[in-house]
């Protein structure tokens, strides 16, 4: 039996389904290549998990400079209020 059928215009129709490779291969869309944001991979076991840059370390160092930035604004008041005192005290 003949797996196509002439129409009157000489048009081929297939009357069997293509094998399964070749239909994968002509409706399989090519992967659109993703532009790498920085950072480990996917699945990547050598991912950061210690050192300077993860969650713990980022905190410890936000709090230091909180606290760095609060004993500076303190120095700051001490200062202001030692000249004016000295101000009052000499005139």
């Amino acid at each position: 039996m003949n797996s196509t059928h002439t129409c009157t215009e000489n048009l081929e129709i297939n009357l069997w389904p293509k094998s399964e490779q070749q239909h994968r291969l002509k409706t399989k869309r090519p992967k659109l290549a993703r532009k790498n944001k920085g950072g480990a991979p996917k699945g990547n076991r050598n991912a950061l998990t210690s050192g300077f840059h993860t969650a713990p370390a980022r905190d410890f160092r936000s709090r230091i400079f909180r606290v760095l930035t609060k004993v500076r604004l303190d120095m700051a008041l001490v200062k202001m209020e030692m000249a004016e005192s000295k101000a009052r005290d000499a005139g």
